[in-house]
């Protein structure tokens, strides 16, 4: 009887055993499960912010792209011409009546069907491709490096809203009023601080209401690093030449 005792016994401390290396077994699995799955949520959580990092950057260039592409182009259009083609160092203009005009480094080409001059042959010798579609309303674009803007004429109020903006740095748009010189004059109003990137719809608070038929100039502020605008701290973009970069539109009555 005694050994059939201590042999139960022996077998109930072999099973506490057994069950105590099991349960060891089962933390050590859920440990190295829990351990892959942290693996795998920060390497899911690193490809999400590569994808968006790409994402945000073709954003830019694409707006970077369009704004170069009308800053290019837009000159060429008027109330009439509705497209833009081009053909080696020839640019061509189609307008609504289907009137064609010709331009070399934007000076005008007399060029009818039946001219004869060798400069004329070989305009109307060449194959242009549609490059740019002249937009409906009049919308003015400013660019200089990865810096720009568009903006449409404003309807008069106490807002003006930019098309697009992209800004290599971090920084503000800024409404000034434009002088006679076709330069930008005071400081009238700067919109929310925007980190760098690519904006669709900026929205500027006007402390005075546009007036119907006055001139305006949309400037882009460089923030000096306080994230507030200050007209004589921060640094206003300029082109090529050293000018203040600007996109001049017009207030008017809708």
């Amino acid at each position: 009887m005694l050994r059939m005792w201590f042999k139960g016994k022996k077998l109930k401390k072999q099973h506490l055993v057994f069950l105590i290396i099991a349960l060891l077994a089962v933390l050590i699995g859920i440990t190295m499960v829990n351990s892959i799955s942290e693996r795998q949520d920060l390497a899911d959580a690193a490809a999400k912010a590569r994808l968006a990092a790409e994402l945000q950057l073709k954003k830019v260039q694409d707006a970077l792209d369009g704004l170069s592409l009308a800053a290019r182009y837009q000159p060429f259009c008027t109330t009439s011409v509705t497209q833009i083609e081009m053909a080696d160092k020839y640019t061509k203009t189609i307008s609504k009546t289907g009137s064609i005009q010709y331009f070399r480094d934007a000076q005008r080409v007399y060029c009818t069907p039946t001219s004869t001059t060798n400069e004329c042959k070989l305009v109307l010798s060449l194959t242009f491709t549609p490059i740019y579609t002249c937009p409906q309303e009049v919308i003015a674009t400013a660019s200089s490096g990865a810096t720009g803007a568009q903006i449409k004429n404003q309807q008069v109020g106490n807002a003006v809203i930019v098309d697009t903006i992209v800004i290599e740095k971090p920084g503000f748009v800024v409404v000034r009023a434009l002088g006679y010189a076709k330069k930008p004059g005071d400081v009238l109003a700067a919109g929310p601080y925007l980190e760098a990137g690519a904006y669709s719809i900026v929205s500027i608070a006007m402390p005075k209401a546009l007036v119907s038929g006055q001139r305006y100039a949309l400037t882009i502020a460089q923030d000096d690093g306080d994230k507030t605008f200050d007209a004589a701290k921060d640094t206003f973009v300029t082109t090529s030449d050293g000018t203040m970069l600007f996109a001049p539109f017009t207030a008017v009555k809708k």
